[in-house]
This record gives C-alpha cells, structure tokens and sequence, in this order.
C-alpha cells in the first residue's frame, strides 16, 4: 500500500492535501547507445532518476560524445493536479508523457530548461519517455516536475518505475571451463602449464603461485574461449584482481586496467543473446605479493555471481580481420504484402538493402500504411571471418535467420527498438539470410546492420548483400548463371549464388 508522503504545509496552497501518495519506485530503464541518433545499443541499465551532469563518458561502451539515451517506464504522481515537468538538458530533449509529446527541442544547444503540463491524478501510473543526446562538450540531462502542491524537484526514484523484466527460461550450458595458459613472469612469456580451468576464481597467498613450475610474486595468465549467455539482454561483466587485467569480449576490449593495484574491482556491461557463445579472452599479471582474480557476471534476470563451468567453453574463434574488400551484390529482394501474416503479397523489389524509415506513409503504392509485412531474403557476403553480430532496428516486429539459424525474434507490436544476435561468418563466403518484418500501427521503420570488432555498427551495404536466382529443375546451370546476369549480377557473382535462398 502506498505510504503518505509529507508536504511542507507551510508553502502549500489552500485546497492541497497535508499528504501526498509516496510510490515504491526503482527509477526507470534507461537504454545507452553509441551514436546520437539512438542507433548502436550499447547496454540498458535502470537509472533511479535523471540528473546527470557527465564529466566523460556516461558508462563503459558509451562514447564521451555523440551519445543518446531513451529512458522508459511509468511516473506516478503525488498529488492530483496540473504537474509542470522541466528537462535542462545539453543538447537535445524530447519527453512524452502518457503517449502525448510535451517536450520537443531535439537538436544541438547549451544547457537549456524546456517545460511542458500535464494532468495527473495522485497515484495512478502514467507512461513516460524521455529521449535525449549529445552532441560534443558538455553533457546534462536533468528531469524535474512541479505542481501547485509540491516545489519543484528532481522527480525522486519512488514515483518512477521501469518497465517490468520478463525473464525467459534460462539457457544452461554444457561448457567444461576454459583453456589456462600459465606463464613464468608477468608479460605473457616464458609459458609452463596450460590446463582447463572450470571457472576464474583463484586467490594465491604472498609467497605461492598456480603451479610449482611458475614463481611466486611474478606470473601471469590468458584463459581463453567462448562464454555462452544465459539471457537475452544486458549482461555486466565483472573483473575482481589483484593486479592487472584485461578482458576481451568477442575480441573486443571491454575493461583494460593493466596496471598494479590492490584488489579491484572493474566491470563492463554488454548485449547478449540467451544461447550465443561469445569469444572470452582475459588476461591477468601479479607483480608482487598474493594474486586474486575472480570473473564474474550479472543481469536483471541474475545475480551477480561467479560464470559457472557449465557456461565456458574451450573453444577459441578468433576474429581475422583481413578485409576481403566489398561484393558487387545489389540487396535482398524484398515480398511486400498487404496484411501482417505473409499471405497478401502484392509487391516485390528486385533488390534493395535494408535501410528504411517510413514514419507514418506506406513502403510501396500498392501497400497500406499500416497493418503490412515484408520478407526480404537472398544471400550476405561476409567481409570479415569470425563472430559478427546482426542488428534489427524496428517498429515494430522483426525476426532475422543467418543460415537458417534464428538469431533475432521480436516478434511483438513496439516503438523503434534496437535487438541483435550473432552468427559466425567466413570472409568471401555468402550465407543466407532471411528477415521478416511487420508493422501494426503509426510509424514503420526497419533496418538491418552488422558490426564486428573489425568493423563499426553500420547499416549492411547493397554490394554485400544479393537476392535469390532462381533456377529451373531443367533449365541447368547454365540458365541460373544467365537469371543472375539478367539481375544485374556479375556472371562470378550469379555463378555462386545458384541454388541460393529460395524465399519461402
């Protein structure tokens, strides 16, 4: 039951209660990402209220500048009335209460204070966003309210609630642990013993070491191979040592503190897919003393705890990142129909990459506005080999194959969203790729990108991608060279797509 909440009587005017409703708020989820135009998800965490002054980056993964958040939930008011909510932000801002825009200054300034009005009702639930990026420099971002019974003030973490977590069901490994390499000083030479190690949680007393072989006070380690995800969604994770360390998550650097220190603890959060396996390498030195390393990990759906054995993998793909240039593909073709279910088809485009944000008009003249769905399909040339992660950015649902494997399924109605999943790929190979994209209501965009650690989130170009060619049961191989051709395919190019995706 929700508790009173004191109000200083003395500036209150008549008519207001001597008590308002006092929520059991946690704050609101607040979903980072790596550009200014909220594009490149980079982890969501809950922030128990917005008022932010970042001196550098505001978390791990997220750049000092060109950022943007999108804070979501519900806001639950204190007192019945006409509330003012106030945003100082630099740069830009846009907050919606209740669905309805009240705040729209979405573009480049120093810190300014935008207003707008609302009617609420004492302890009902209102939905709320609030959108916000920067540019360069300074960054702000602040959220106040007030009404004629209450002063203004940062609204507290007790009237906000973020939106529920829904945890699937989790996605328990069969890993054996990972591969230890241990060497006889502190610069990752002079190696003595490699071992599997089911989990990296060890603590060495001053004056002992891993191993009779190795020394004490100067010693270090790489554990290497693949980390499977037990949910889908952000993932923190955690490096406690005495002293140095480094962790790399699909070959990407995610927490670098290679340096001497007394046990510490560092963290970096990241976006994962309940079931992938992601490379893992972390690498540890002790300079002197006793020696602690512990690899942690947690979410929403988990607490923070050790990464059990069942979740480690000896495996070890590395990321080759010689570039095999770009293809000569001209896009997936895309089926357009006229209803959500795949059964209306109306439209088809030859070929085209996906990169389209339809606000609230219609994708082609024969389609409606609303209540559609496209499935586009053809064939991905990868240009790097090794674990490449696959983004939708939708409104609303989106399901992704890499060579008949679902990687993406957000298959519900939603506002512009960001989801991925991973696929390993191989530089200069095709792999079939399927997306299936609905839209309900409002506005329809749908994108489709990739990055890597040898290549920048980025929407996938036309020349990497290549729609089906079709191929007659007797018109031979000859014919499909020649359909691909007629595509406006290199002859090469069509020669290797024959008997390619078939669309269905």
């Amino acid at each position: 039951m929700d508790a009173p909440l004191p109000t200083d009587a003395a500036s209150d005017p008549a008519g207001c209660p001597a008590v308002g409703v006092l929520g059991t708020g946690n704050g609101l989820s607040g979903q980072y990402f790596v550009t200014p135009t909220l594009t490149g998800l980079a982890l969501t965490r809950i922030d128990p209220s917005i008022d932010f002054n970042w001196p550098a980056a505001p978390d791990l993964g997220v750049p000092a500048d060109g950022f943007s958040i999108r804070w979501t939930g519900q806001v639950q008011p204190s007192f019945s009335g006409r509330y003012t909510f106030y945003t100082d932000t630099d740069d830009g801002v846009r907050l919606w209460i209740n669905g309805s825009l009240i705040i729209d200054d979405w573009k480049d300034h120093a810190v300014t204070e935008n207003s707008g009005v609302a009617d609420l009702v004492a302890g009902q639930m209102y939905d709320i966003k609030m959108e916000y990026y920067d540019g360069t420099g300074v960054a702000v971002a602040q959220l106040a309210w007030m009404s004629n019974c209450q002063a203004r003030e940062i609204i507290p973490p007790s009237q906000l609630y973020a939106p529920p977590v829904l945890c699937a069901a989790p996605a328990i490994g069969t890993g054996t642990g990972l591969k230890g390499d241990y060497f006889d000083n502190d610069d990752l030479t002079t190696l003595r013993l490699t071992r599997t190690d089911a989990t990296v949680s060890f603590s060495w007393p001053d004056g002992m070491s891993p191993d009779p072989s190795i020394a004490p006070l100067t010693y270090s380690v790489r554990w290497t191979g693949q980390v499977q995800a037990i949910y889908s969604g952000s993932t923190t994770f955690y490096v406690a040592s005495d002293d140095g360390v480094r962790l790399f998550i699909d070959d990407a650097l995610v927490i670098d503190d290679w340096t001497s220190h007394a046990r510490t603890e560092k963290a970096a959060t990241v976006s994962t897919v309940a079931g992938q396996k992601y490379n893992l390498r972390l690498e540890y030195f002790e300079a002197s003393g006793g020696g602690q390393v512990q690899l942690l990990w947690g979410s929403a759906c988990q607490a923070k705890d050790i990464i059990p054995q069942t979740q480690l993998y000896l495996t070890y793909m590395g990321m080759d990142c010689t570039d095999h240039g770009l293809g000569t593909g001209i896009g997936l073709r895309g089926d357009y129909y006229n209803n959500q279910d795949f059964t209306s088809l109306v439209a088809t485009h030859a070929a085209e990459a996906v990169d389209f944000d339809w606000g609230a008009g219609t994708p082609d003249p024969s389609v409606g506005a609303d209540t559609f769905s496209i499935r586009w399909t053809g064939k991905v040339l990868a240009r790097y080999t090794g674990p490449t992660t696959f983004h939708t950015w939708s409104d609303d649902g989106a399901r992704l194959w890499i060579d008949g494997q679902l990687i993406i399924d957000d298959w519900t109605d939603h506002q512009a969203v960001e989801d991925a999943g991973n696929a390993n790929l191989t530089a200069g190979q095709l792999h079939d790729v399927r997306l299936d994209y609905h839209e309900t209501l409002e506005n329809a965009t749908i994108r489709l990108l990739w990055s890597s650690p040898c290549q920048p989130e980025e929407v996938i170009p036309a020349t990497q991608l290549y729609p089906p060619v079709s191929v007659g049961v007797d018109a031979g191989i000859d014919a499909g060279v020649d359909a691909g051709v007629d595509a406006g395919l290199s002859a090469e190019t069509a020669a290797a797509l024959d008997g390619g995706v078939d669309g269905s």
